[in-house]
């Protein structure tokens, strides 16, 4: 009877990349792009690195198809896409929601025309 011992980390996908065209599993060179995967400690859960692996090295160490492997990867570069979407809405609205607060004031943020199309009364612009 063998004993084998439980693997020490897994893989989680966190994307594509073009910045880093060498696979770290098999030193392969010049690809179009890899695969980040973020390298998850067992035992506290937590992603302690990120590894950059090529479709075919990534699907394998990973435990999934090529197919499978490549559709999670475009799943989590478009994941990422939508997070900076919403935070630069976000970031968006919390400014406008301030220069509105300094609406008709000494600190009006908005362009002259606007405030005399707006007919606020601006103190800054009149």
């Amino acid at each position: 009877m063998t004993a084998t011992a439980a693997p020490a980390a897994r893989f989680l996908v966190l994307g594509t990349t073009d910045d880093v065209t060498t696979c770290d599993d098999c030193g392969r060179t010049g690809l179009t792009h890899t695969v980040r995967l973020g390298v998850v400690d067992l035992t506290t859960g937590e992603v302690d690195g990120e590894v950059y692996f090529g479709s075919v090295c990534g699907a394998r160490a990973a435990g999934r198809t090529v197919k499978g492997f490549r559709e999670e990867a475009r799943a989590a570069d478009r994941a990422a896409r939508e997070a900076e979407r919403a935070a630069r809405h976000a970031a968006m609205a919390a400014q406008a929601a301030e220069w509105a607060t300094l609406d008709g004031t000494a600190d009006c943020q908005r362009p002259p025309s606007a405030c005399r199309r707006s007919g606020i009364g601006c103190v800054r612009h009149g």
